[in-house]
């Protein structure tokens, strides 16, 4: 899944159906974490109450960092 110059994923999103549709549709494909590029900035998606909540109690001072 190959991300445009200026644009990244942006184009994606677009289409009969609404964005968290899609995110949903990528985090069945992908798995509850993966990134996608908005525009010129990387982007992680995290799509699981499970790993949201290791990212910010157990690694949460490596995930504030960035």
């Amino acid at each position: 899944m190959g991300a445009w110059l200026f644009v990244g994923h942006l184009p994606l999103f677009r289409g009969p159906q609404p964005p968290h549709i899609a995110f949903g549709a990528m985090a069945d494909k992908y798995g509850p974490l993966f990134s996608v590029w908005l525009g010129v900035y990387q982007t992680l998606v995290v799509s699981s109450s499970e790993v949201a909540k290791e990212c910010f109690t157990t690694l949460d001072l490596r995930a504030s960092s960035r």
